[in-house]
């Protein structure tokens, strides 16, 4: 008996006002972490599958036209098609996708 009194008694002091305060300000701030960053990682842009391609600049490895051509974006090679004519080596941007061609304009900003 005189065991369980002083174990009662040591959880008592362990769970005092200050020890509970002290954990339940620890814990709230690393609750608003994980949101704050669960935020910020839904607001990102996607980066992954068609929607991330759109915006994304590349070079043309043959001359684009309407009628086809090809520009490698992403670190890879495809089929694109452009309103205007795209000239071979020159940097594009990536406007829509159709079909899995690229739809391509010309853009002034160079990729380096």
């Amino acid at each position: 008996m005189e065991l369980d009194v002083h174990f009662l008694n040591l959880l008592f002091q362990l769970f005092s006002q200050g020890f509970i305060v002290t954990a339940t300000v620890i814990f709230l701030l690393i609750a608003s972490v994980g949101v704050v960053l669960a935020v910020k990682a839904h607001k990102r842009k996607t980066q992954t599958g068609f929607d991330g391609l759109i915006g994304v600049t590349g070079t043309a490895r043959t001359a684009i036209s309407p009628q086809g051509g090809r520009a490698f974006v992403h670190g890879e090679i495809w089929q694109a098609i452009s309103r205007d004519p795209v000239k071979k080596g020159a940097p594009v941007i990536v406007k829509g996708i159709r079909n899995m061609v690229l739809i391509v304009e010309e853009t002034h900003f160079s990729l380096i």
